[in-house]
């Protein structure tokens, strides 16, 4: 299973965006405390302990998706076809998680009149499109293979 080079792309875009429910995404500064932007909303910490300001479920619900499909994805090494088309539907969920957690720190900050600082957690996403695009290839010269060999006998 990850014998393969796309095997390897796809589990380490896999931890990429696991390890994003681990980190905090946002840091907001404002007079009323310091915020941070997790994976489930917008928490308040105030003495070492999150109080919930803003729950945000669909940023939650897209990466336990994404992380989901994409292991879904890695263990449909033998199905190549489907690992493209998984990895394409992939593409456009990671780019939503690149997208959102922007889009709701900038909106938070400007709700909670904050001044906002991003974390390294959001480069894990666009290095995660690099590599499922990375795999998309792989997969596709692997199955270019399959079918010379085929044409051939």
């Amino acid at each position: 299973m990850i014998q393969r080079i796309q095997s390897f792309y796809l589990l380490l875009a896999t931890l990429l965006i696991g390890s994003m429910f681990f980190m905090e995404l946002t840091s907001l500064t404002s007079n009323n405390g310091t915020f941070v932007l997790l994976f489930r909303g917008i928490f308040k910490l105030s003495d070492g302990v999150l109080e919930p300001v803003i729950s945000c479920i669909a940023l939650a619900v897209l990466m336990v998706v994404t992380v989901s499909i994409l292991l879904t994805t890695l263990f449909l090494y033998k199905k190549r076809m489907l690992q493209i088309r998984l990895c394409g539907f992939c593409l456009g969920l990671l780019i939503g998680i690149t997208g959102m957690p922007i889009y709701l720190g900038l909106n938070a900050a400007k709700v909670l009149s904050a001044s906002y600082s991003f974390s390294i957690a959001l480069a894990f996403p666009v290095v995660s499109v690099i590599l499922v695009i990375l795999a998309m290839r792989a997969i596709g010269k692997d199955e270019a293979l399959v079918r010379s060999l085929n044409r051939i006998r």
